[in-house]
């Protein structure tokens, strides 16, 4: 949808209430104003004005923020998709670690806020991890959501996140990042060995195409030729693909989250 001005304050309440969608046991005003790169007084009075309309509740004495029992109505599409993506991501980031030898993470955008929902791991005595991260540009997973933002939010993302220092040695300048955004489009994958780490990340699609998360892999490029790089980049494709057929079908039955 074109010309329109966004309005920052629903835009804000918005991301907020699609942020603790995220976590059933909700988030603390800190580590939403972490997350979002806001000022704690800013979030604190749309928290207040959510919590009063039902769309939040504040739990416990040291308050954590949940969804209320309004979005709860409005979220069971979304939700169902959303309870098949952890169980289904545990096992396949957590395969796609050990057969690649690298750390695999199942990661979603919430407005401008990257999440790893899930992390595997390649040795054999780490258990896949559920937890909440913030991992920003110049990460594989940042440069596929980019890529798929509107021409609205990729100006709004710039203006919050401009090119700092490390960008700057990654990508030199924007036209070239823009040319590489560009290729993610075409591909739905994107793949770079820079630094110390080499790095790839795969598109995760929904039932109406939409961009729903991404398969995320980041390995010491000291533990890995470029050779290894295609079959690592194969694997991070074959999970997405694996992980997209999952949300396109996802199961009748309701999973649980698993505990935090």
């Amino acid at each position: 949808m074109s010309g329109y001005k966004q309005i920052k304050s629903v835009r804000l309440a918005l991301d907020l209430l699609e942020l603790a969608g995220t976590c059933p046991n909700g988030l603390s005003l800190s580590e939403m104003a972490t997350g979002m790169r806001l000022k704690k007084q800013t979030l604190y009075n749309i928290l207040g004005t959510l919590t009063d309309k039902g769309f939040l509740v504040r739990q416990g004495d040291r308050p954590r923020y949940a969804l209320g029992g309004c979005m709860k109505a409005l979220r069971n599409k979304q939700g169902l998709r959303n309870r098949a993506l952890l169980p289904a991501g545990i096992r396949i980031a957590s395969r796609t670690a050990k057969r690649t030898g690298s750390t695999v993470s199942i990661c979603q955008c919430i407005g401008e806020t990257v999440i790893a929902r899930v992390r595997g791991y390649c040795e054999p005595d780490s258990p896949p991890s559920v937890w909440y991260h913030y991992p920003m540009f110049p990460h594989g997973s940042a440069i596929l959501f980019e890529a798929y933002m509107s021409q609205s939010e990729r100006r709004t993302y710039r203006r919050r996140y401009p090119f700092s220092e490390e960008d700057a040695d990654y990508w030199q300048s924007y036209e070239l990042l823009d040319e590489l955004l560009e290729q993610v489009r075409k591909t739905g994958y994107v793949a770079f060995s820079k630094g110390k780490d080499f790095r790839a990340a795969a598109a995760v699609f929904g039932p109406d195409s939409a961009l729903e998360a991404s398969v995320t892999l980041a390995k010491p490029s000291s533990q890995t030729q470029p050779a290894g790089h295609a079959e690592c980049l194969l694997a991070v494709r074959q999970a997405a693909e694996e992980l997209s057929a999952v949300l396109k079908n996802p199961p009748a039955t309701a999973h649980s989250f698993p505990p935090m």
